[in-house]
Formats: structure tokens, sequence, C-alpha cells
């Protein structure tokens, strides 16, 4: 019996990828979503389909952390100040 090992189309919902490709073996671009980015700074990062089915850094990242929590915060604050 041959098993087809495959990585999940997604990685995370903060990132989003334009290649269908997702079978073992197989790289691809992950771009961080609007708000978010890589501990370093960047927005893409490359990825392979490992051997358990999972996508792999090709680096040290491996989420895209958010940073539109902290800007939401900012703007509420100044909003209240504002309307005070």
């Amino acid at each position: 019996m041959i098993v087809e090992l495959t990585c999940p189309q997604s990685k995370t919902d903060a990132s989003v990828t334009n290649s269908t490709d997702n079978e073992y073996g197989d790289m691809k671009v992950f771009t961080c979503v609007t708000g978010y980015e890589y501990s370093d700074g960047s927005t893409e990062k490359v990825f392979r389909c490992d051997s358990r089915g999972e996508w792999y850094p090709i680096g040290d990242d491996t989420e895209c952390q958010g940073t539109v929590a902290i800007l939401n915060a900012t703007y509420a604050r100044t909003l209240v100040t504002e309307k005070n």
C-alpha cells in the first residue's frame, strides 16, 4: 500500500500562500497577513512539507506574530483620550 504524504494547504490563519503544492518535499512561500510578521520583521518565509506532513521552516521562525493587537490598543486609547 502506498500512502501519499501531504501537508495542509494553509499553515496558519495568520499566513497565506498562492501555491497549491502540498506534497512531501514541496517548498512554498508563506506570507503573513496584514498586521503580522515573523520575529525578524520579515513577512515572507520559505517552508517545506516534511515527512510528518507538517510545514517545516527553512530558517528559525515558524509562525507569523500579530502586531495588530498592539496597534488596535494604541488606536483605542487615542480615541478615548480625544473624546474627553
